[in-house]
Formats: C-alpha cells, structure tokens, sequence
C-alpha cells in the first residue's frame, strides 16, 4: 500500500472515530435536554423545612388530666413545571420507643390505636395558615378551621401546612415533668430545660402525581 493511500485511510478512521464520538455527545446531551424538559413539566413537591410551632396544655376541670395541643409547621415547595396536589398522609407519633402511625385523605384523623395508657384521644389535623391563633379551645377545633383536602400546590411555588397534635393525658404532673418551650426564640432550637424525652411527629404526604415527601421530626413536648 502506497504511503499516501495509507495516509487517506488513517485520515478517514480519525474522522470516523472523531463522528462517532460527536454523536454519542451529541445524544448525551439531546438525552440531558429531554431530562430537564420532563421535569420542568412535572410537580416535583420537597420539603424545605419543618419546625416546631407552640404549642400547650391546660387542665381539664374536675379531671386528674390535661388537654394537649403542639404545633407544628412545614413548608413545602414544587420545584416542577406542573401543578399537583397533597391527596393524603401517613402521620407517626414518637415517644420513647413507641410509635403511632395514622393515614388518612382528610384534614383530621383521631387515632384508635393504643400508644401509651395515659395518652389518649390522638389527633393529627392541618389548619388554614390564619386560624392557628383563633383556636384555643386546647381539647376542640371546629372543622370550620380545617384545611381543605386535596391541597394544590401550584409550579414553581411555596407555601406552608400548618399542623397541630391533640390529645389527653391522664394523671397530674409538676413542672418538671412536663414542658413546651415557651418563648419564640426556643422554638428555633428548642430542649427540654429537665432533660426530659420528646414526644415528635412527622408525616409524610402523598401527592397526586405519585409522589411522596417527608418531613423531619418536630417537637410535640417533653413528658417524663
């Protein structure tokens, strides 16, 4: 074979392989572009943050027992180009090494499950973000307060669930035996003052599109 001849073919294997490897690149990227794309045009819910949001207990009259309430607030965002909705919920309540779960599709659900013999009544409900502060009846929310379910969430938005826990507890108690943090600078980083256990909740929501997210644990309160 002639030098020159040799040369061509040589020239010709490098443009080949310089080819194949600009297609490959080049549907890598078509590849990359589709990927965005599809999750532009879907929801795509996460959780941003969820925090301890007040909460306390009164005593119920004539009763050796306390209504409970705890607060709590979760901020969720739809990073997607398409709107979703929360259709549903798993709920789990955690204390010392016992846990309670609880789903449900409505804003309210009262647990039937035993958890703890002196802990009764459980409910797990969201509220519309403007009622938190009209509800003090501790052992009662009217369902004129609840959030509406399936809850949209709407692309490229952010808002806030507000979620409360309430519940009976038996037997009296003193000061250092139960405890809420009780000033809005602890709820950033709230911890029990007598070294007490936590009771915590957190769920996780369902959305329309199929989608799950959950939250971290949030404070209920401190009990012995």
């Amino acid at each position: 074979m002639k030098k020159q001849e040799q040369g061509k073919l040589n020239l010709d294997r490098i443009l080949n392989v310089f080819a194949i490897v600009a297609g490959i690149v080049a549907l890598f990227f078509s590849w990359q572009a589709n990927n965005i794309a599809s999750r532009q045009v879907t929801a795509r819910i996460v959780v941003l943050s969820s925090d301890y949001n007040g909460g306390g207990f009164q005593s119920v009259q004539d009763k050796d027992q306390y209504a409970i309430r705890c607060r709590q607030v979760i901020r969720l965002s739809n990073l997607g180009g398409a709107a979703t909705s929360l259709v549903g919920y798993d709920a789990t309540l955690y204390y010392k090494n016992a846990e309670l779960h609880e789903s449900s599709k409505n804003a309210s659900v009262i647990s039937t499950q035993p958890f703890n013999p002196l802990m009764h009544n459980i409910e797990f409900v969201f509220l519309r973000s403007d009622t938190l502060g009209e509800t003090q009846n501790f052992d009662f929310i009217d369902s004129e307060y609840y959030l509406p379910f399936p809850v949209e969430i709407n692309a490229f938005s952010t808002m806030d669930i507000n979620a409360a826990v309430n519940f009976f507890l038996d037997g009296t108690y003193h000061d250092d035996e139960i405890e809420m943090p009780l000033y809005p600078y602890q709820f950033e980083h709230p911890k029990s003052v007598y070294g007490l256990p936590p009771i915590e909740v957190a769920y996780t929501f369902m959305t329309a599109s199929g989608q799950t997210t959950t939250t971290t644990r949030m404070l209920c309160l401190y009990l012995k």
